[in-house]
């Protein structure tokens, strides 16, 4: 395959590079010494069974993000994209022993993503509004941080919603998840709020010192540059967006716009005092995909130079440094 075709690569290789991603990080956890950052707050070392659990589950999430990223009618062109930057993102920088409830947890915000974009092509079809909205309440209930999410529920309501009934349908699906696992718990024996008070734990940083320190223990510049690599295009993806909405259809601005929020508001659960690094498959979402449509953007000779940049500090951070 000729170097000016890679961004128009095959779903087939798209998928291959995702797995080969996650593969090769979850080994790098495995068998050598993680990131300090990598761990903290870990109550337990990965497992071979939890890691290959959570590759599975990665793998689903990037061919959704791909398949959402189709149907959004963000891409000016068949692109397939997403799907391996979603690899990258989610843990071609950082891997977390934890990392097996934030992978589902972005899985169900990819569904609910999904589901919400779909509401903007059948606005009369109520369905995609709760059961977006459950998923989405389904992630506070397997990583508490993502709880920033809530927020999501008013912006859609002035985006896609308007109109009071699928607000209040959002909202009950939205809180379903809790109040069930609330009710499950006192059925068990537990008390009623025990759950609201395990999510509020979150919110109360850690009372020691972690025995960690990144600084000491070396930074990896690999990671941040995929970092910023990929925020730069996805900030980049937004603005330029924003500055051609005149000539964007509608479906595919509104698309954008409640891809973006998912980002903002992924990126701003970093402000819960102990979220960790264990957050990035969430984060790598909407990133994927404002990262993808930024390469589709642009010339396909300059788009080709960044992607294999990118694989190429991917493939160096992993096997390397």
């Amino acid at each position: 395959m000729r170097i000016t075709s890679i961004t128009r690569q095959s779903g087939l290789l798209a998928t291959s590079l995702l797995l080969l991603t996650v593969v090769a990080e979850h080994l790098r956890m495995m068998s050598a010494t993680p990131h300090a950052m990598e761990v903290a707050g870990s109550v337990s070392s990965p497992s071979w069974g939890k890691s290959a659990a959570t590759t599975i589950i990665l793998v689903i999430t990037g061919i959704l993000v791909g398949r959402t990223a189709t149907k959004s009618g963000i891409f000016r062109n068949f692109c397939t994209l997403p799907i391996p930057i979603f690899g990258v993102a989610a843990c071609g920088m950082f891997v977390s022993p934890d990392m097996f409830a934030t992978s589902a947890a972005a899985m169900c915000a990819a569904g609910g993503m999904s589901l919400f974009i779909r509401t903007l092509s059948r606005p009369n079809d109520k369905s995609p509004v709760f059961f977006g909205a459950m998923l989405f309440g389904i992630t506070v209930l397997l990583y508490p941080p993502c709880i920033v999410f809530a927020a999501l529920l008013p912006f859609m309501a002035l985006v896609s919603f308007q109109s009071w009934r699928k607000i209040v349908i959002a909202a009950v699906g939205y809180l379903l998840p809790f109040a069930a696992a609330s009710y499950i718990g006192w059925y068990a024996g537990g008390g009623i709020l025990d759950g609201a008070y395990s999510i509020a734990e979150w919110f109360v940083p850690f009372g020691y010192t972690p025995v960690h320190s990144p600084v000491r223990e070396g930074f990896p510049i690999m990671a941040a540059a995929i970092a910023a690599i990929l925020l730069s295009l996805a900030v980049a993806e937004i603005i330029l967006r924003r500055i051609d909405k005149g000539t964007t259809l509608v479906k595919a601005d509104k698309s954008a716009q409640i891809v973006s929020a998912v980002m903002i508001l992924a990126v701003a659960a970093f402000a819960v005092p102990r979220c960790t690094v264990a957050i990035m498959p969430v984060i790598a979402v909407p990133t994927a995909i404002l990262a993808g449509a930024a390469l589709d953007r642009i010339k396909t000779e300059t788009s080709t130079v960044i992607y294999w940049i990118l694989l190429s500090l991917t493939a160096i951070h992993l096997f390397f440094i």
